[in-house]
């Protein structure tokens, strides 16, 4: 009641319309505007004005507010919170919030970075739209407790990694997932373009929607005899050159779950037929058993301990076999630069209007984005 004859004066006075309950600013300057939620008892995220680039620069959301003499979590950032703030370059969510409204974040053009403390909480975030909720579908970069992440590493205690968790983190090289998880939601590693493998483990039960899809770089993909139901799109636009199916009894998939059915499709001992006449894995080219040289070939290729690290124009490759020839390459062909593993790193510089890059080392290759 008091906020709608707040508005009717405003309206009555031609004076701005702001949509926040109260704004606090933090130690480090930035103030923070916040409607009340839950009876008062929570807080929400929100603008000061709709549209008016309310935020910029970095942004520490804190997880919980002190104000009037009470303190209150914060545990949502509501819909339209930051939207349209193009000058906005890092945000810092807390462990509190677990849901991220539509458009939180859309437009926000400028953005380099997210910040977390909790992979466990992240993993957790209810995200109501796809790619405009997800801070981290405009900076490609999460850090965790000021480090960037590159192999990710999921926590023991995740069971579900929500819908859209990671889109967009292009600097993910690798992800392990631990036993325990059961399902992954949907787009939750679209785009993740420097992926180059997935293993899941063997409580997996469900792969959402559009999960890997346009993972360019993702080749090998090894699916547990647990799984039970694996979307539409869900490695679309993969190169998955080689699939790995422990499953005994395949059931029907969507046609368009791979867009690449030129790959070997490798099958447990006895069950090549069965996946010949099932509806979406008899679309593969080749359907073969699995034997001992391509388990060791995945297994190698997992292993591999590579950190390649791109910035203006600059890769930093950590980790290669010493002596190792390194040669990177455009997806024509063409070659933009080499060099040899020293100390077991090695520095390319290439051309800064590169976006996606196909870096050789020694005889194993993988497809890196440069955003």
């Amino acid at each position: 009641m008091k906020k709608l004859l707040a508005l009717l004066i405003a309206v009555l006075l031609n004076l701005p319309v702001y949509a926040h309950d109260i704004e606090v600013t933090n130690e480090d300057g930035v103030t923070i505007y916040y409607n009340y939620i839950n009876d008062e008892q929570e807080l929400l995220v929100t603008y000061k004005t709709d549209g008016d680039n309310s935020y910029s620069g970095s942004v520490v959301i804190p997880d919980e507010v002190s104000y009037m003499n009470k303190t209150r979590k914060v545990t949502k950032i509501g819909e339209r919170a930051f939207y349209n703030c193009t000058d906005l370059t890092s945000v810092t969510i807390p462990n509190s919030v677990t849901w991220i409204d539509n458009k939180a974040f859309d437009n926000c053009i400028s953005l380099k970075s997210v910040n977390i403390s909790d992979l466990a909480a992240w993993c957790n975030i209810n995200f109501v739209n796809v790619t405009t909720s997800n801070p981290l579908y405009y900076a490609h970069h999460l850090f965790l407790n000021g480090e960037e992440i590159f192999n990710l590493v999921i926590p023991n205690n995740v069971t579900i990694i929500k819908g859209s968790a990671f889109y967009g983190c292009s600097s993910l090289t690798s992800v392990s997932i631990p036993n325990g998880v059961t399902d992954i939601g949907s787009s939750a590693f679209r785009e993740c373009s420097s992926l180059t493998s997935i293993t899941f483990p063997n409580s997996m039960k469900r792969i959402g929607n559009d999960v890997f899809r346009k993972c360019s770089s993702l080749t090998f993909i090894t699916f547990p005899n647990s799984v039970t139901n694996i979307g539409t799109r869900a490695f679309d636009r993969c190169d998955n050159s080689v699939v790995i199916s422990k499953i005994e009894n395949p059931f029907n998939i969507k046609t368009n779950v791979f867009s690449n059915y030129n790959a070997t499709l490798y099958v447990p001992k006895g069950t090549v037929d069965k996946y010949k006449a099932t509806e979406g894995w008899n679309n593969f080219a080749s359907i073969e058993e699995i034997n001992n040289e391509i388990e060791d070939k995945v297994t190698e290729v997992m292993a591999m301990p590579v950190l390649i690290q791109a910035n203006e124009g600059v890769l930093n490759i950590t980790g290669a076999p010493e002596g190792a020839a390194i040669s990177v390459y455009d997806t024509s062909g063409r070659q933009l630069g080499n060099s040899t593993a020293k100390n077991s790193s090695a520095k390319i510089t290439i051309p800064n209007t590169s976006k996606i890059a196909i870096i050789k080392i020694g005889d194993k290759s993988v497809k890196v984005s440069l955003k």
